[in-house]
């Protein structure tokens, strides 16, 4: 059963190191005998970016571990965990739309 009839596009939002897409972690579903409520995260009214999709097929082709975790235990080290990165990291508040970034919370009821 779908939960909504609208599409959604992960690119439209990030996480803040711009290394993954990021839909959030919202989700989650309350339900009682005749009916289910969905929570989730959307990104329908969001806008991707070609530069930031470039940049995160960049990084996942590195060999170079990358994620919140990698990257805080890199800085713990006093390392910077995009100082070899060749490519150029995008700059969303000069450069990307109003709407990129913009995910929201919905809320889907089901009845069987």
């Amino acid at each position: 059963m779908k939960a909504s009839a609208a599409s959604t596009d992960p690119a439209a939002s990030t996480q803040n190191s711009l290394a993954r897409q990021f839909m959030g972690d919202y989700n989650t579903v309350v339900s009682t005998n005749t009916r289910a409520w969905f929570i989730y995260t959307d990104t329908r009214s969001g806008a991707g970016r070609l530069d930031v999709d470039a940049y995160q097929r960049f990084i996942a082709g590195t060999p170079v571990v990358r994620g919140d975790m990698a990257d805080r235990v890199a800085r713990r080290l006093g390392q910077n965990p995009y100082a070899n990165d060749l490519s150029v990291k995008p700059a969303p508040p000069q450069v990307c739309p109003a709407q990129f970034g913009n995910s929201d919370a919905y809320v889907s009821v089901i009845t069987p």
